[in-house]
């Protein structure tokens, strides 16, 4: 009998297993990652890198010259449909660095644009005249593909440079996802416009992603504020099931402020991929497999039955 109802507890259910999830992927770069057996499903989360700061106008002002803040990366998350032995290719984007400050007739380079599936742009000059602040850099984007499906989340536009009297202007933050059959391809962000001669800050560079995002305008002492870069576009390709895409992927840097001690701007925060493995369903035992089942059970109890019989049989 024990026999028997063994065979129908294994008929019943899947062996138990513990899936062992991938750590998350937090530094910029690129990975691969082969779907383990008994997995149908992966949840993904894609976030792109944040634009880096502006930085300050050194000259001393107390009623603007501050740079402006970079602006947050893309956040795509949803479930996608994978089979055992799958390659996941994986791109972390990197962040915006931070714009610069400098007073001796050189303008400052702006802040380099991070890595990514799309890389950021770089953050314009500012002008050759005294001391204002350079653009922060554009985040790159962060991608997933995997068996013709791919997720792209775009970069944050850098903050633009802080001018004489005049505020930097914050860079753009990516959301919204577009269904796009490129969407495998990355664009470089646009770099940052610079004044030139005139002294005034620099553009904030714009984000990487599926379509580049737009440079910042320069900036002009007393008169005009410098524009932030623009978001990387971010988009998906094939079936993504309960797809969201909001502006929570890495966060943009901080401008550079003046003041004793002078707190110089900061990089944007790097993108990030995080898998989720989701196990296969426990198969149904088929109509025929009951069947299989059942006869064993009952061979089972004649076996029993037939034992007692021979042992009455010796008394």
């Amino acid at each position: 009998m024990a026999t028997g109802l063994l065979c129908l507890t294994a008929l019943g259910s899947n062996a138990a297993f513990a899936l062992t999830q991938p750590a998350p992927y937090t530094t910029p770069g690129t990975y691969s990652y082969t779907v383990p057996p008994d997995v149908s499903t992966i949840s993904v989360s894609v976030a792109g890198g944040g634009g880096g700061g502006g930085g300050y106008d050194i000259s001393g002002n107390t009623t603007g010259g501050t740079g402006g803040t970079g602006g947050p990366g893309a956040l795509l998350s949803g479930t996608i449909a994978v089979a055992p032995g799958n390659t996941v290719t994986i791109v972390v984007g990197g962040s915006g660095g931070p714009g610069t400050s400098d007073s001796d007739g050189n303008p400052p380079a702006g802040g380099t644009g991070g890595n990514g599936q799309g890389a950021g742009g770089a953050g314009g000059q500012s002008g050759t005249a005294n001391a204002s602040g350079s653009g922060g850099g554009g985040g790159g984007s962060s991608s997933v593909s995997v068996a013709g499906i791919v997720l792209q989340a775009g970069g944050g536009g850098g903050g633009g440079g802080g001018s004489y009297s005049e505020v930097g202007g914050n860079g753009a933050g990516a959301a919204g996802a577009a269904s796009a059959p490129a969407c495998a391809t990355g664009v470089t962000g646009a770099t940052g416009n610079t004044p030139g001669a005139t002294d005034g800050g620099g553009g904030g560079g714009g984000g990487g992603g599926f379509t580049a995002g737009a440079a910042g305008t320069a900036g002009a002492d007393g008169t005009t504020a410098t524009g932030g870069g623009g978001a990387g576009g971010s988009c998906y390709l094939g079936t993504v099931q309960s797809l969201t895409a909001t502006a929570g992927g890495g966060a943009g840097g901080a401008g550079g402020v003046y003041g004793t001690p002078v707190p110089a701007a900061q990089p944007g925060g790097a993108g990030s991929v995080v898998l989720t493995l989701v196990a296969a369903p426990a198969p149904v035992p088929t109509l025929g497999e009951w069947a299989l089942g059942l006869l064993a059970l009952l061979a089972a109890a004649l076996g029993v039955q037939r034992m007692r019989g021979h042992g009455a049989a010796r008394h």
